[in-house]
């Protein structure tokens, strides 16, 4: 019996690792009983290697860590969570790190991962993330790592101390260690998503602990979530300071700034988020941009034109948290900023079109920038699209405000687009009507010349269009109340306002109105 167990496991291990296609009836019918009553065989080696086999045979793709939803479910019906929770109870090690394994991989499940909290896996896995034994610690880190991903066990990881023992993990470990390293830093980032978790991360010393991650590391994995759970530590409100303290913690903003140019997009787009996220804080803001944050988020935005959209979104976001500050705007504009930001404003995903847009917004405050994405880079046609068309009420409400700061502070009227010498120059006139602030107006493109459009920034929408048979000569506000007048070259007047429109025929031979 003992020879028959021995040679069954070794058999299963082999056909789990090879995965052939067509065996999803063996596991679910046969295969998945039979494991688990090898893990309760009296011989340890027996036990262990059907541990391996219950954490291989669930994973369906190594590199996405995919897990078979069927496979993973069947050990949990079978009583397989309780027998895998006993062995990694022992006192051998090296059992212990194959049931880890295997409560990690089966973890991905969501119902899986539920049925192990509720058998007390939680504090087992905590309790082995305390193990000296590397490969050990390293199991029961990816297993929080997985199960730190519901909302409901987050709580419950810190209140097991899950999260002082993976802090003491980056410090016991060195940065050699990539396994480890990268477990407990993706843990770690999955709990600082959640705002009290996330205190108690930085009470842990989970902010130097990450930041020195940042700075000595080399390994990618690690970087990007150590970059990812710095991010996620600065995410949250006023009433968390963990913004402020990575902010502080020396070395921080200079490692992440050095992150954006890695070799890695997965390092580049977490390093620009938790920037984007540090820039809310005004002290930050200006720290990032003096260690070189500016210079370099306007290479990543120039060089990630085509990366994913994720990158794309965060490079912009971070350039539009920066932008909030003048020095900054005005660098942003200096340093090619403005070129790369139109083109991901052009972007069809709404996420990336928003952040875009909210930089672009910030930068046409200053009569520099409004100048450049006017004059220089064509803008105006990419901020009235997105105010026509984008799906997001932010997007449109801050292209809007993009629009009316590009004219002097009377706001009457724009710069030209090209050059009076081109034969096929633009122009993009825009024009407001309200008493403290622009409350409507109206935008003019002379590659539509007989079209003229009315927007409503208090309902952030647009109010109007007005399509003439002509080209539209002239156009102008009634400075007492919402009206708008406009002429042909015609004898008739149009006139506009928000309930009713008119035409007004002036009966005189051979006149023509040119100008209102």
């Amino acid at each position: 019996m003992s020879w028959l167990e021995w040679s069954l496991s070794q058999s299963l291990l082999r056909i789990a690792e090879c995965n052939p296609q067509g065996m999803d009836d063996f596991w679910l019918q046969q295969g998945t009983a039979l494991l688990l009553s090898l893990v309760k065989s009296s011989q340890e080696d027996v036990q262990e290697r059907a541990a391996t086999t219950l954490a291989t045979f669930v994973v369906i793709d190594d590199e996405s860590a995919n897990v078979d939803p069927a496979r993973s479910e069947a050990v949990m019906k079978k009583g397989g969570i309780r027998m895998l929770l006993d062995l990694a109870r022992c006192s051998r090690e090296s059992a212990q790190s194959e049931a880890a394994k295997a409560i990690a991989n089966l973890s991905v499940n969501a119902k899986v991962a539920k049925a192990v909290a509720d058998e007390g896996g939680i504090t087992i896995l905590t309790n082995l993330a305390k193990s000296m034994t590397r490969l050990v610690a390293e199991e029961a880190a990816g297993g929080l790592w997985n199960l730190s991903v519901g909302e409901d066990h987050k709580t419950a990881i810190a209140a097991s101390g899950g999260i002082k023992a993976l802090v003491d993990l980056i410090f016991r470990w060195p940065a050699g260690t990539d396994g480890v390293l990268e477990r407990a830093a993706g843990a770690l980032a999955n709990l600082a998503a959640d705002d009290k978790c996330s205190l108690e991360v930085a009470k842990a010393g989970g902010v130097h602990a990450l930041v020195t991650l940042a700075r000595s590391c080399k390994l990618e994995g690690v970087l990007e979530q150590a970059a990812r759970a710095l991010a996620n530590l600065a995410a949250h409100g006023d009433n968390n300071d963990n913004n402020a303290a990575v902010g502080q913690e020396a070395g921080a903003l200079e490692a992440l700034v050095q992150l954006t140019s890695s070799q890695n997009e997965g390092v580049r787009q977490e390093a620009a988020g938790a920037l984007w996220n540090l820039s809310f804080d005004d002290r930050n803001r200006e720290s990032i941009a003096a260690v070189g944050g500016v210079e370099a988020l306007v290479s990543l935005v120039q060089e990630c034109l085509n990366a994913s959209e994720g990158l794309q979104e965060r490079a912009a976001g971070a350039l539009w948290g920066l932008s909030v500050s003048e020095a900054n705007s005005i660098a942003i504009g200096q340093g090619g900023g403005v070129a790369p930001l139109l083109t991901l404003a052009r972007s069809e995903v709404e996420d990336v079109h928003e952040t875009a847009a909210g930089a672009l917004w910030n930068l046409a405050f200053y009569s520099g920038n409004a100048l450049r994405i006017v004059e220089e880079e064509g803008g105006v046609p990419v901020l009235v699209h997105i105010c026509t068309s984008s799906g997001s009420k932010m997007a449109r409400f801050m292209s809007a405000l993009a629009l009316a700061y590009m004219f002097d502070g009377r706001m009457d009227e724009v710069a030209l687009v090209g050059t009076s010498s081109d034969s096929n120059s633009k122009s993009f006139n825009v024009c407001s009507h309200g008493v403290v602030t622009a409350t409507i107006f109206f935008t003019r493109n002379d590659n539509m010349p007989t079209a003229l459009w009315i927007w409503d920034i208090c309902r952030l929408e647009l109010a109007a269009v007005l399509v003439q048979k002509d080209p539209i000569r002239a156009a102008a506000w009634d400075p007492n109340c919402p009206r708008l007048a406009l002429c042909t070259e015609s004898t008739h007047l149009y006139m506009w306002t928000p309930s009713r429109v008119a035409c007004v025929n002036v009966p005189f031979p051979n006149f023509r109105i040119v100008d209102v």
